[in-house]
């Protein structure tokens, strides 16, 4: 063992305990006794630190009444040298992992048959319902790891039976299945509706969650107070969301799924930045970028910093390769590419998409012609009224002569390009 005194004004009556070079805790000796500070009050502690105690009259090392008062708290614990070491051994340790704080343990998420009727998910939503099919519900989940750790962007696929307990068999699949990633925060919300009762099942629904470093799981959620839970052979209580009926008779569900993971993490890398696009007015542009880092990996394209989500003109939003057809003066700006998976994410470097024919176009329907002279009065004659009435719309259109002003001398070139 080895005792070393502690430095400052305790030195004189305290002293850390040292045994097999492991700091076992601060331990006040008083001839050959040694006391263990366990009591609340740090008065009392400090004090007895603090105060150099008369020597011990008796073997039960009484000490004078005025200086015993401060012994409050403290417990004797063994004799100086190698029985205090082998007397505070236990109580150290106890003492160590009780003062540790409480690490977070969630519980896997249990594994269940795919069942019959998987199909490559398609499309990428969060939202299946289709008209009044049958009641909605709300689906709020969470994946973590065994640490209670969120995991972002999880890859995550969702089927199940439509009202009447049917699945959807016919391509291409796209009835109540669908895919899409996790948030940053490991979340997602489905929307979707009850679905009915497969032939010989209780109600619920498939799901595959997948990220960096986990074994892909595959398992099924149930609903509580089903009827059909008590004869169902694979329902899993572990597996019951937890269910609320709102006023409207629609049902809000959350539950956590719990993923195994191991290893290191592969965050993305982009090693291929989009290229800058010039493109005519009507025209078609496509960004393209490659990343590496594991695998399942997403993306996310933004416009001037803005999230993009695919419509009738933009596919590919959360794709490596974004495409925009019908491309309108608004369309011009600054495409910047994400990549994201469970362990980080990477941003692409800016490409710039130039939209040529602009020109006189005031009204951003993407042709020049007479219902461009309203906007193009107003924004030579005022320019803050003009972004008001035409927030999608640049007004540097209006500077049809090029020399960086919008102003009456633009006025003539811009009745020549109407003329043609």
């Amino acid at each position: 063992s080895q005792v070393l005194p502690l430095q400052g004004p305790t030195e004189s009556s305290a002293e850390l305990l040292m045994c097999e070079n492991k700091r076992i805790g601060i331990v006040a000796i008083f001839g050959n006794m040694a006391w263990r500070w366990e009591g609340e009050s740090s008065r009392g502690r400090n004090a007895m630190l603090t105060h150099r105690m008369h020597e011990p009259r008796s073997d039960q090392h009484e000490y004078d009444h005025k200086e015993s008062k401060m012994r409050a708290g403290w417990n004797r614990i063994g004799f100086r040298g190698e029985a205090i070491c082998t007397a505070l051994a236990a109580v150290a340790a106890a003492a160590f992992v009780a003062a540790q704080p409480a690490v977070a343990q969630c519980t896997i998420t249990a594994s269940q048959t795919e069942g019959p009727y998987y199909r490559t998910p398609n499309p990428e939503t969060t939202n299946l319902r289709i008209g009044s099919d049958g009641p909605p519900l709300t689906l709020h989940g969470n994946v973590v790891d065994t640490q209670c750790n969120p995991i972002a962007y999880t890859w995550v696929a969702v089927w199940h039976a439509d009202m009447t307990g049917a699945y959807d068999n016919t391509a291409p699949f796209d009835r109540y299945r669908s895919f899409f990633f996790t948030d940053a925060n490991g979340e997602f919300t489905l929307y979707t509706i009850m679905p009915g009762l497969y032939p010989g099942r209780t109600r619920h629904i498939h799901f595959k969650l997948d990220a960096v470093n986990t074994p892909l799981l595959t398992t099924q959620l149930y609903f509580p107070n089903e009827p059909q839970n008590a004869t169902d052979g694979l329902y899993n209580p572990a597996l019951e969301m937890d269910l609320v009926t709102e006023s409207d008779g629609s049902r809000t569900g959350t539950f956590t799924f719990v993923l195994a993971r191991s290893g290191g993490c592969a965050v993305p890398n982009v090693t291929g930045d989009p290229a800058p696009q010039t493109v005519g007015l009507g025209g078609t542009a496509t960004f393209s970028m490659t990343a590496s880092g594991g695998t399942p990996m997403t993306y996310q394209w933004r416009k001037d910093g803005v999230p993009l989500v695919n419509n009738a003109r933009i596919s590919g939003a959360t794709t490596n390769s974004l495409r925009i057809t019908g491309v309108t003066c608004s369309d011009a700006g600054a495409y910047t590419g994400a990549a994201l998976n469970s362990c980080g994410t990477d941003e692409s470097a800016a490409a710039g998409l130039t939209v040529t024919g602009c020109v006189g176009d005031l009204n951003c329907d993407g042709i020049v012609n007479n219902f461009d002279i309203d906007p193009f009065t107003l924004a030579v004659a005022d320019a803050a009224a003009y972004e008001i009435a035409y927030p999608e719309c640049d007004r540097d259109n209006a500077d049809v002569n090029g020399d960086g002003l919008v102003n009456n001398f633009d006025i003539d070139p811009f009745v020549e390009l109407l003329a043609g």
